[in-house]
């Protein structure tokens, strides 16, 4: 279940940041109309800017999910190995 988190959490935050350099890219062509006609660059920076910081900022929590799930399921069947363990004992 937790690969299909993961998945779906980076497929959205992919999604997301390709919506923001489709509008980065709207603007500039609105702004600067010489880009069309081969006149004028684009800031390319801007949208590397885009991925990049989306890529840092969208990723944290599947990030989160791959350190956390391995902790939490190590974490509950160490104590329903006790628990088993004491039944077992009769203790």
């Amino acid at each position: 279940m937790t690969v299909f988190i993961f998945t779906a959490w980076s497929i959205e935050a992919v999604g997301n940041t390709a919506q923001e350099v489709i509008k980065e890219v709207r603007r500039q062509f609105r702004d600067h109309p010489g880009i069309l006609e081969g006149t004028e660059l684009p800031n390319y920076k801007e949208c590397v800017e885009i991925v990049a910081r989306a890529g840092l900022k969208e990723m944290i929590k599947p990030g989160i999910l791959a350190i956390m799930s391995p902790i939490t399921v190590g974490l509950v069947f160490k104590y329903i190995g006790i628990y088993r363990h004491k039944e077992l004992l009769g203790a």
